[in-house]
């Protein structure tokens, strides 16, 4: 019971540790994972010596736990690069370490997934050398390979130009030695988002689906660069080829707004995102969008298909919810682990 005693000693003092907590304990009682399973991965992960050096006091837990996750837990967890195993190229999770919630049980051919970037990303998956900059209506826009600097004044007309084009055109291939993400795949259907795929760009919207999807990340801390937000849409065939997963609360130490409902979901099979605008009132249900994760998906995976996109507007303010009220919301049925 050592490494839940520490979980739990470390919620006393900091909400970000008590997010973790709850989360734990929520996944037990949805079972994804039970107690073994947590002693057993802290005992291969070496976790208990690490967490002795977190005390009442500390800085911004946010940065603890992030470097915590990168540096201690991500390399027991993941395969690939940054990883215990350095011969693995693709980012995965791996099964003997933490189990895979319902692995490979939802089959999503056919469905179109969705995830949100920021320009910058959307960018570095279109590559600089892809034959999407000749396409005629793209040449007409004016849009070429040298996209301006992320700081540049010149970014919004380019962003506002690239989610104008006609929605046929809206579509690229990922660029060779590319990555939808740099790491596993976060998604969610189009049809649990609401998703109007030709409603015009603006803040309100960009907002409204960085909430939804619990993005708190976004824009990033410390970011003086505007950011726009884009929605990519593919195929599952491709989450089917690399193998997807239901969420647990290990899988996202460095998501501050993962949650494991403290409620069986209607179907066990995904995750949910927390409804960022709900949160601070406790009349309002704060369960978002239906969520599974991908292990990394690259270029080879989508065969050749398109990943389309859509502009949502530009964030233009963060979300200020606390910690502590996301952790209270929490709260799991029961005795804490």
């Amino acid at each position: 019971m050592g490494i839940l005693r520490d979980f739990n000693h470390l919620s006393l003092h900091h909400a970000r540790w008590r997010i973790l907590r709850n989360n734990l304990e929520n996944g037990i009682h949805a079972g994804l994972h039970d107690r073994c399973d947590i002693r057993r991965f802290a005992r291969r992960a070496g976790l208990a010596p690490q967490l002795v050096r977190f005390r009442p006091g500390l800085g911004d837990q946010q940065a603890v736990m992030n470097e915590w996750w990168h540096q201690n837990l991500r390399p027991f967890r993941l395969a690939g690069p940054g990883s215990a195993v350095r011969r693995q190229p693709r980012v995965e999770a791996l099964e003997h370490s933490f189990p895979r919630a319902h692995f490979r049980t939802s089959g999503l051919a056919g469905e179109r997934l969705c995830r949100v970037v920021p320009h910058t990303s959307l960018l570095h998956m279109i590559g600089a050398g892809s034959d999407f900059w000749e396409r005629e209506s793209v040449l007409d826009l004016r849009l070429t390979q040298n996209a301006p600097a992320a700081d540049s004044p010149l970014m919004e007309e380019w962003c506002l130009r690239l989610g104008s084009l006609p929605s046929a055109e809206r579509h690229f291939s990922l660029a060779p030695r590319a990555s939808i993400t740099a790491g596993m795949v976060w998604f969610a259907r189009e049809g649990d988002l609401g998703l109007d795929w030709e409603a015009p760009p603006s803040p309100d919207r960009a907002a409204a689906f960085r909430d939804l999807l619990g993005l708190v990340h976004l824009p990033y801390v410390g970011n003086t660069d505007r950011t726009w937000l884009f929605m990519l849409r593919f195929n599952g065939a491709a989450a089917d080829k690399v193998g997807h997963y239901r969420p647990s609360a290990l899988d996202a130490v460095d998501n501050a707004r993962f949650q494991v409902p403290p409620r069986a979901p209607a179907d066990p099979n995904w995750g949910r995102t927390a409804q960022l605008a709900a949160i601070a009132d406790k009349n309002l249900c704060m369960n978002g969008a239906p969520e599974r994760i991908a292990n990394q998906i690259t270029e080879g995976d989508l065969a050749g298909g398109p990943i389309e996109f859509a502009l949502l507007g530009e964030l233009k303010e963060r979300h200020d919810g606390a910690d502590a009220a996301f952790a209270d919301r929490l709260l799991p049925r029961g005795n804490a682990p």
